[in-house]
């Protein structure tokens, strides 16, 4: 376990990090011109910061639906597969109608969910940082 100097200086870097969201960042981008710059200043910071606790969540892994497609695919008789070459085939040439989307996702989705597999995992909680940075001596 580290001391609580360093416990102390880590929550202070990460208040600094958080400090600067990335509107802030790009507002500062924008003030700041291309180049090189020698930067040897104090910065001082003041506010609260708070680490809230990590938490169990959880995840529902489902299976990829090319997943599926292929495991059906290898399952397949030659001569049903060529069968299905042929059927798409002929929905691109134009000759056979297209099959209806919303019933082949509506089937994608139940055969998905049916094999979801639920884990759970520890989630980091949020940090949150109330307050300013600034550069010391700076108007």
């Amino acid at each position: 376990m580290a001391d609580t100097a360093t416990i102390n200086a880590n929550a202070i870097l990460l208040a600094a990090a958080k400090s600067f969201t990335d509107k802030i960042t790009d507002e500062l981008r924008d003030k700041v011109t291309t180049g090189v710059y020698d930067i040897n200043e104090t910065l001082a910071i003041k506010g609260s910061l708070t680490i809230h606790p990590d938490y169990l969540q959880t995840q529902v892994n489902k299976v990829c639906p090319w997943t599926f497609l292929q495991v059906a695919w290898n399952k397949m008789p030659e001569h049903v597969r060529s069968a299905c070459v042929r059927e798409v085939q002929g929905v691109m040439d134009g000759s056979l109608p297209k099959p209806d989307l919303d019933e082949l996702k509506a089937l994608t989705k139940a055969a998905v969910s049916r094999v979801a597999v639920e884990v759970q995992q520890t989630s980091r909680g949020p940090t949150k940082f109330n307050g300013r940075v600034w550069v010391v001596g700076a108007a």
